[in-house]
């Protein structure tokens, strides 16, 4: 049996599961989660970026939504230079 924990980038083969991933945005619990918070999005693709289960990302972040609540329009957020 092969080693399933060894993990191999090809840079292509990434490039066409991130443009999956957003198309799929829209149809997903997700799209909730970037239509409230849309800098979620890009805090998504670059967990998945490094590796990181967007599934499990998504659900901290839904956590923390349901938590704090969404931010108000207007409101400052992290990052954003006001």
């Amino acid at each position: 049996m092969g080693d399933h924990s060894c993990r191999c980038w090809i840079p292509a083969h990434q490039q066409a599961l991130l443009q999956e991933k957003r198309k799929a945005f829209h149809s997903t619990p997700t799209d909730r989660l970037v239509q409230v918070v849309p800098e979620s999005e890009t805090l998504l693709v670059l967990a998945f970026a490094r590796g990181e289960s967007a599934g499990n990302q998504t659900a901290q972040l839904f956590k923390l939504l349901d938590l704090y609540g969404a931010p108000a329009e207007g409101e400052c957020t992290p990052g954003d230079g006001k």
